[in-house]
Formats: structure tokens, sequence, C-alpha cells
């Protein structure tokens, strides 16, 4: 259960940090200090309406802001305590995983103040999905997308607050991106069952689970039955043989390196797993890769994006 496990962080970050008062009543000085560090920050807002000891000590005991350069500036989305209330009993158990790609959803690389959240711009997070922003007179949304959905929001009710390493941004629940990998989704979405069947043919499935971030040109059932000619009988030799020839054919060159959407794609060609090309071709009906046209696109998972296709695809 993710609750326990937030709840049990080290009760350090929770220590009140008090300051104590000058007796003089003479005027002093304002001193200009340096913004705190977030552990500091934690502590010191233990008691206060702006507490987020749970969330933020989170953050800090999953190690998910160590995958920054050192010293590189970041911005994290933190909840208050008081708007966890009813959230981590509704998430039930999770893969652990799951909630490292939660909380590195809340860490965006670089100083992104409030003047930068403008309507309809997205940023980089650490679990390498985007975060989207949808602005409408000052007041600010942030959520989570899969292909045109929202699939996860939250407001910003305070921005702007500063500590050591950048920015903080207070958001009034957390926000939850796609935390099922490539091969869990496509099971889920149903009508992938050819393309599950040929990539563990091709033993490329590992891919499918695998913690490095891989962009899935995803032909469906259909696209499949078309190449062969009759609907797929696994229990038929000569089936079982052809599915296969087109498997150690062109399989690979439905998988590119790396997290790809659509506003990336332009004309020309991209290199494939394996070491192939793939051609890529946009015009007024949208993208096609070879003979192949997207059909749904940006689909995010745990592990990359997938862009379901009406064909296969015949690299270069």
């Amino acid at each position: 259960m993710i609750k326990p496990a937030l709840r049990t962080l080290p009760l350090l970050f929770l220590a009140s940090c008090a300051g104590s008062r000058s007796n003089e009543t003479a005027p002093q000085p304002l001193a200009v200090t340096a913004p705190q560090d977030l552990a500091t920050m934690i502590g010191a807002e233990g008691r206060a309406e702006r507490s987020f000891g749970i969330f933020g000590s989170a953050v800090l005991s999953s190690g998910v802001a160590d995958r920054l350069e050192p010293g590189q500036p970041y911005t994290l989305i933190v909840v208050r305590d008081r708007d966890l209330d009813g959230f981590l009993e509704g998430l039930g158990p999770m893969d652990p995983r799951a909630i490292d790609t939660i909380l590195g959803f809340h860490v965006l690389p670089g100083r992104i103040g409030s003047d930068l959240l403008a309507d309809d711009t997205s940023f980089e997070t650490l679990s390498g999905q985007r975060l989207f922003v949808s602005n409408w007179g000052g007041e600010v949304e942030l959520y989570a997308r899969t292909g045109s959905a929202r699939s996860s929001r939250a407001r910003i009710v305070e921005a702007d607050v500063p500590f050591d390493r950048g920015l903080l941004h207070f958001v009034d629940q957390p926000l939850v991106p796609a935390t099922d990998d490539l091969r869990t989704t496509l099971e889920t979405m149903g009508s992938f069952d050819y393309l599950l069947t040929a990539a563990e043919l091709s033993g490329t499935d590992a891919l499918l689970a695998a913690t490095g971030a891989v962009t899935l040109l995803a032909p469906t059932d259909r696209a499949f039955e078309q190449a062969l000619g009759a609907p797929f009988d696994p229990s038929d030799p000569e089936m079982v043989a052809a599915l296969r020839a087109i498997v150690d054919d062109v399989i690979e060159h439905h998988m590119v390196p790396g997290r790809m959407y659509s506003r990336d794609f332009a004309t020309g060609t991209l290199d494939a797993v394996g070491g192939g090309r793939v051609d890529v071709r946009f015009d007024r009906t949208g993208f096609a890769f070879g003979d192949a046209r997207v059909v749904r696109s940006d689909i995010e998972t745990r592990n990359g994006v997938i862009h379901v296709v009406d064909g296969i695809i015949r690299g270069e």
C-alpha cells in the first residue's frame, strides 16, 4: 500500500524549525536569506497551512531528483498534506515502479516559473511523460494526457515558492500519469493480439516491459489479417510460419528508441530498433510510416509512447 510507505518516511523532515524572537525594541534591518533546501522547508512547514511533509518526504526518499545533474535546478509540483485526504486510500496496492512514475511526474527539469505556464504548453518530467498546461484567465491547471484525453488533472493553488534548487508549485491533488507498461497497455486496449504474439515470436517482447523508453508503432489485428490474407489460426503451422515470416522481416521497424510524440515527427526517416530505417511522410490527412497510416497517436505508457497504425511497416 502506498499510504504506509509514505507515512513511515523519516520523521526528520517533519521536525519543527521555529526560530527565536528578539527582545530588542529598536527596528532591525531585514535579513536577506538564501532559499532553504527542500528537507528544511518540509520541517519548517510541518505545522503550517502549507504543510507538505508527506508528499515532499516521499519525493526525497524516492531519490527521483537524483537523476538530475548535480546542481541542476528543477521545479517540483507538490501537494499539501490536507489535499491528500482520501487520495492515498483510493490508490490501493501499487507496483513500486508505478509509485516511482507518479513521483517522477511531479519533477520538471529546469526552473519553470508561473510566467512560463502558458495555455497549451507542455514540459518534460522525470517520468519521461509530458506534463500539460491549461491557463484560462490566470487559473492554471496541470494535467497528464494520453492521446487527446486528459487522464489526470490538478489546479495550482500557489506558485513560485523558491527553494535552493528551484521552485515549488502547490496543486490541489496529485497527478497520476500512465503507470502501465507498453505490453499491459496493449492488452488493456485490445485489438493487438497479433502484435503481442509477433513480439513474443521475435523476442522483442522484452522491450515492451523494459525500463528504457520505446516509441511503438502498433499495427492493429486487422492490419495483420490483411497482411496474412486470413484470420490467424495458431493451430495452423502454415499460418504460424506466415506470421513468423512477417515478424522476422518487419517487427523491429515498429519500434523507435526513446519517446517520440506526433509533434516530433517530420517527413524523412527514423532510426528503428535493430538498426533499420523507417520512412515517414506527412500530408493533409496526417502522418504515415511507409504505407501504414497513423489512426491514433500519443498514447502514453510508463515506458514509452504508442501510435496505432493501420498497416504493416516495411522498413528501408
